[in-house]
């Protein structure tokens, strides 16, 4: 709520001979100091710089000061923006419980606890191989995967055969359509929401068909 101004207060003294004397004030009545935002701390990646959104508040008399607790080492707050920034230097202990704490002109105080994530920095993180094809045959789907960064993996790779691609989620597919130059060394690289890369060199075998007998009907 607003504050509330309410003019026409007035105190009235009277001594023992019932002298009266009278002064009148304007009196606020200000809402209750809240944190009224960010909704949430955005997730952070070891070695990478971090930027929160600032925070926000409502209520008490204003000239907001902030501060925090539990932020991973790397990071500090602006004590008046309230805007968490730095480069976490640590996993260690993420998620992290963040107390972020406003206090008014008038020393009136109220805290809000975030969780705050740091991923390590984004990898490739499987498969250990990839499994061997065969020429004009349908190739094994074969998804590879990444952990850490800030999520939201998109994938590409060059080396692959011909015939075989990888789509945006990881997914290898196809049939090779030569098997000249194999094994292959293929490099898969994906890419995080933060536009960070990682890649990985994976070898891959595509084997010639198998040996077949054709039989004619008379030599």
């Amino acid at each position: 709520h607003d504050a509330l101004p309410i003019s026409n207060v007035t105190v009235t003294v009277k001594d023992s001979n019932s002298v009266t004397a009278s002064v009148s004030y304007s009196l606020t009545v200000n809402a209750a100091l809240l944190i009224t935002g960010p909704p949430s701390l955005p997730l952070g990646v070891l070695g990478l710089a971090y930027t929160s959104n600032a925070a926000s508040a409502s209520g008490g008399s204003g000239g907001y000061t902030w501060s925090a607790s539990g932020l991973p080492g790397g990071l500090t707050i602006s004590s008046a923006t309230g805007t968490v920034t730095g480069t976490p230097t640590t996993t260690t202990g993420s998620p992290f419980s963040v107390q972020l704490t406003v206090t008014d002109s008038n020393s009136v105080s109220t805290s809000r606890t975030y969780t705050l994530t740091v991923n390590p920095v984004l990898s490739v993180s499987g498969p250990a191989s990839l499994p061997a094809g065969t020429v004009n045959t349908t190739y094994l789907n074969t998804t590879v995967t990444a952990a850490g960064g800030s999520g939201v993996y998109t994938w590409s790779a060059s080396g692959l055969p011909l015939g075989l691609s990888i789509n945006s989620a990881g997914v290898i597919s196809g049939a090779p359509s030569t098997n000249t130059g194999s094994p292959f060394n293929v490099q898969v690289t994906v890419t995080d929401s933060n536009s960070s890369t990682a890649s990985r060199t994976l070898s891959l075998t595509v084997n010639a068909l198998p040996l077949s007998l054709t039989t004619i009907a008379s030599l």
